[in-house]
């Protein structure tokens, strides 16, 4: 038997499904909007973050192995060290 609805004081027998998933919040921004705050947080940071993949940065380590490969300790030039610095700071990432 169903209940009146002026009656507030008695509970539901069979309460109400619940919904699935996260309650929205009603804040949600497009995918446009998000990007142009990234890029805006990147603008005051002074930078972007670069993603590369696993393929793109043994390139990076097999040129700069190369490149400090090349150099002697005596004649070692500013372009080699910033390559020794890059190779041992990727390879430790």
């Amino acid at each position: 038997m169903a209940k009146q609805p002026e009656d507030k004081k008695t509970l539901d027998l069979i309460e109400a499904p619940k919904k699935r998933g996260r309650p929205s919040t009603g804040n949600a921004k497009s995918a446009a909007e998000r990007m142009r705050a990234m890029r805006m947080r990147d603008k005051i940071d002074g930078g972007a973050t670069v993603k590369l993949d696993h393929e793109e940065i043994a390139l990076i380590l097999a040129a700069l192995k190369a490149q400090w490969g090349k150099s002697s300790a005596k004649n070692a030039t500013w372009d080699n060290g910033v390559a020794q610095l890059l190779y041992e700071r990727i390879k430790t990432s």
